[in-house]
């Protein structure tokens, strides 16, 4: 059966359901247990059925993974559709001159799907100016904002003291072990810690105090619950031109939060938050200790910046949809263009 526009990922993502109902097209989210070649040898037959059952006119495609867009793009020629690559968090930076074979094939795949893609998303003006250096074009589209709501046993307040809710993934951008050294100055406040903590240090997990409780990774409805339940959440990573996944939660949740200071997140959460700086335990105490203090204010600045951005949004999208209707005039067209 034909459509004319689907959304592949390998992965499940916030901002890959969000946006593939924003433009409209069907979503595939093809997933396996295997691991390395095994994995990529499933996927890769999958994302080719779904290909040959869908017929598309466009692919949306998530990056990560640059495997799952190098084949998208390399399929064009046999299927005849466009490619629109959505490349977010995915350009490991710090690899680009490594001499290692894996990182060599990540950067060369890498530059291949910048140059050939139809059209490249990106969230902030900082990864479109580095696409512009390799010799490409990309169109800025952050997140949108998510359709949050809490469960029905949802209640304010965790044990009516303060609470933090560190949303972590235990990654390596993510400073979790300064953030525990910091969150034992504030013997005061329970903090609630999402993620995986099996991939954390065990001997940075033994020195936690009893103000921070380890949920481990939990159920959406759950995660959402948590967030809203808090009064500020916490969100950093040391990773520069990167727009995280919480921030946007914790705005819409109207959660005060801790985020790094770097230039693309002061720019785009300009208000309603506290920056630090994500290396330093003093300077990520300090925020907690802001952030608590500050909590009407935050939640005033960020109730004006949701209609900023939500404004935002819109255009950007459109400008997007009409770049869309260039490359399929006859055709694929988004009917809720208009209806934002």
């Amino acid at each position: 059966m034909a459509t004319d526009r689907i959304w592949l990922s390998w992965e499940t993502q916030r901002r890959t359901v969000e946006l593939s109902r924003k433009f409209n097209a069907q979503l595939h989210i093809l997933e396996t247990s295997k691991k390395g070649v095994p994995r990529y040898l499933v996927l890769t037959q999958r994302t080719i059925r779904t290909l040959l059952t869908c017929k598309p006119k466009i692919v949306f495609v998530q990056n990560p993974s640059v495997i799952l867009a190098t084949l998208v793009l390399l399929l064009r020629p046999l299927f005849g559709y466009r490619v629109v690559v959505d490349r977010h968090t995915n350009f490991k930076f710090g690899t680009r001159h490594s001499r290692q074979l894996k990182w060599r094939v990540f950067h060369a795949l890498s530059r291949f799907t910048l140059r050939t893609a139809d059209i490249t998303i990106v969230t902030n003006r900082y990864l479109r100016l580095y696409i512009k250096q390799q010799g490409a074009n990309a169109y800025i589209l952050p997140d949108p904002l998510p359709a949050l709501r809490p469960g029905d046993n949802h209640s304010a307040g965790e044990t009516g003291k303060l609470s933090g809710f560190f949303v972590c993934t235990f990654a390596e951008d993510e400073p979790y072990r300064e953030v525990f050294e910091a969150m034992k100055q504030h013997p005061d406040t329970d903090f609630y810690v999402t993620g995986n903590f099996k991939k954390a240090n065990p001997h940075t997990l033994d020195a936690v105090d009893n103000n921070i409780h380890l949920l481990g990774f939990v159920p959406e409805q759950d995660y959402i619950d948590h967030l809203f339940r808090c009064d500020f959440s916490i969100i950093l990573t040391t990773q520069e031109f990167t727009l995280n996944c919480g921030a946007y939660e914790s705005l819409v949740a109207n959660k005060p939060a801790v985020l790094a200071n770097t230039l693309t997140i002061r720019r785009y959460f300009s208000k309603g938050f506290v920056y630090t700086d994500p290396c330093s335990v003093d300077a990520i105490n300090h925020a907690i200790g802001e952030v608590g203090r500050r909590l009407d204010e935050l939640k005033a600045d960020q109730v004006t910046l949701r209609k900023e951005l939500t404004q935002e949004w819109s255009t950007l999208k459109n400008r997007i949809d009409q770049q869309i209707q260039v490359l399929t005039p006859t055709g694929a067209t988004d009917p809720t263009s208009n209806q934002q």
